[in-house]
């Protein structure tokens, strides 16, 4: 599955990669660890943010920038203050990334954390949406370790080489309750990425957006041990498995 001109990422029948219950418990624990230490370098509520969204760009011209929901809206949609509905008018929904850029060195823990909530319209209306975390490089990026946590995907990809973008995500229930949507990941190389989201809605009625932050670290040392252990234990799970298991 395509979203504009990035790569979708997302669990698919089950088959995501098979590795031992205590092994990925430890491997995102670490990861989590190293999310935890990022020094966020960007925040958006959209409670200041002007009509035409300044601080977020549109990542494909034929998208749409979403809408601009306010504690007033006719639709009833509840949020703390105002929110972002991600419906557009056309087939490729609403894709929208940070105008400003924001440079990452090999090795550094990216962390994405936003509050997502289904589209609230009642169960007359009730549709599951499509959603994606966005990463656009200016540069070809390898990204590692990658971990997706929510309350309606969670999941994790060791790595996706040579790549100028990605999308994660999954869909959303019409009547998920705002929650915490987190992604974390390290980057392979050096380079300058925009953060967003997605959504392929075009029905008039899209997940909603809040509380938007990212952050970029380096892991600490106690954190790398934390992670070549997990990882070490993921491959000798590995080893451990008779051939046959391995070859289905």
């Amino acid at each position: 599955m395509i979203l504009g001109a990035i790569q979708f990422v997302a669990p698919v029948g089950g088959k995501m990669f098979r590795i031992g219950v205590g092994c990925a418990a430890l491997a995102a624990a670490c990861l989590v660890a190293g999310a935890a230490m990022a020094n966020t370098v960007f925040t958006d509520n959209f409670d200041s943010e002007p009509g035409d969204f300044a601080n977020f760009m549109t990542s494909n011209p034929a998208a749409a920038p979403g809408d601009l929901i306010g504690p007033g809206s006719p639709l009833g949609l509840t949020a703390s203050g105002s929110s972002v509905e991600l419906d557009g008018p056309g087939p490729f929904g609403v894709q929208l990334v940070t105008t400003q850029g924001f440079f990452v060195a090999a090795g550094d823990v990216v962390t994405l954390r936003m509050m997502v909530s289904g589209n609230q319209v009642g169960a007359d209306f009730a549709t599951d949406d499509s959603f994606g975390a966005v990463f656009l490089f200016d540069t070809p990026q390898t990204i590692e370790n990658a971990l997706v946590s929510s309350v309606f995907v969670n999941t994790h990809f060791s790595s996706f080489p040579d790549i100028n973008g990605v999308a994660f995500g999954g869909l959303v229930p019409w009547n998920t309750p705002w929650s915490i949507y987190t992604v974390s990941f390290t980057a392979g190389e050096s380079g300058v990425l925009h953060a967003g989201f997605g959504s392929g809605s075009t029905d008039g009625h899209g997940p909603l957006i809040d509380d938007f932050a990212l952050g970029i670290a380096v892991p600490e040392p106690t954190t790398w041990g934390l992670m070549i252990a997990g990882f070490g234990l993921i491959g000798g799970a590995l080893r451990r498995r008779p051939a046959s298991a391995l070859s289905r």
